[in-house]
């Protein structure tokens, strides 16, 4: 079975949310679902080192998808209105800059 980027998103904001669920608890159970060998994520290391950045370094999860795609990519500079430089500090090599 796919998994959608965009669905396994929209399971991290439900668990955080209405089941109020901590980010290494949401991390720990959408990484188990991602890594379930029923399911093909769309882009598995992405999800995984987003989940990693969400839990670890305090990021929402739509910003630490972006710094994780972006360093799949080789990308250094991610322009963003979301004001998360301090927590990307010695996690990454992506740099957030201002539009």
């Amino acid at each position: 079975m796919k998994l959608l980027d965009v669905i396994a998103a929209e399971c991290v904001y439900v668990l955080e949310g209405p089941y109020k669920q901590t980010p290494s608890s949401v991390a720990r159970l959408v990484s188990a679902a991602v890594g379930h060998a029923a399911i093909d994520p769309e882009n598995g290391p992405a999800l995984l080192r987003a989940l990693d950045l969400y839990s670890t370094a305090g990021m929402d999860f739509a910003d630490a998808y972006v710094v994780a795609r972006a360093e799949g990519a080789g990308v250094g500079e991610i322009v963003g209105f979301d004001r998360f430089d301090a927590k990307l500090r010695g996690r990454t090599a992506v740099r957030r800059i201002d539009p």
